[in-house]
């Protein structure tokens, strides 16, 4: 990417899918003419919807929470996991999985070593001491992702946006990802929804050549 950045490559296309998150979009792409007004106000009330977030997933060799006839959720207030989840599958790969509590502006005050001594101890207070028995950590930080969020993003969401389309605008131009979508706008669903979507518009439009 940054061998590229500074060139300038034309493509020429009958077709565009822009699959950038709203506010990311309008924040890193020139558009020349400009977007007109009432989508770039539409795209800028999209915020990203895990923009804030952190998650991570502790893997051990088998979910010994279980054999205390525990299920692994959790809800609390005491730790930097606000949320926990038993994540193990069906094929005995044994893990635990959270989101942070911690707003980016203090997660960002630590080193990912501290962090995941942090998320241990919870899980020690909760589960006992074979919570330091673990396999690997998994963190990802959605606030520190230069490729999802901008500043803007990094602020908690109160509220439920108003997810979906822009206002029509160049048929052949669509937008896809799961901040673009009505019904399950934010979440996996969206994503999924959202390109099975633009899959059927773009073949609608192929077939008009």
């Amino acid at each position: 990417y940054d061998e590229l950045k500074n060139n300038r490559i034309n493509y020429n296309a009958d077709i565009l899918v822009l699959t950038l998150p709203p506010r990311l979009l309008l924040e890193t792409i020139n558009f020349k003419p400009s977007l007109p007004e009432n989508i770039q106000i539409d795209l800028l009330s999209k915020p990203t919807w895990m923009g804030a977030q952190a998650k991570i997933v502790v893997t051990f060799d088998k979910a010994f929470w279980r054999d205390e006839n525990l299920s692994g959720n959790v809800v609390s207030w005491a730790g930097p996991l606000r949320e926990i989840y038993d994540a193990s599958t069906e094929r005995d790969e044994s893990a635990l999985f959270g989101f942070f509590s911690l707003p980016p502006s203090i997660r960002n005050q630590y080193d990912k070593e501290s962090i995941h001594n942090k998320v241990i101890d919870q899980l020690v207070r909760l589960f006992g001491p074979k919570a330091k028995y673990y396999n690997n950590i998994f963190y990802k930080d959605w606030s520190q992702d230069k490729h999802t969020v901008t500043e803007g993003d990094k602020l908690n969401i109160e509220s439920f946006p108003s997810y979906g389309q822009p206002p029509k605008y160049a048929e052949n131009m669509i937008f896809s990802g799961t901040e673009y979508d009505e019904q399950h706008g934010g979440h996996l669903e969206g994503a999924l929804s959202s390109s099975e979507k633009a899959y059927y518009k773009i073949k609608k439009l192929m077939s008009y050549k």
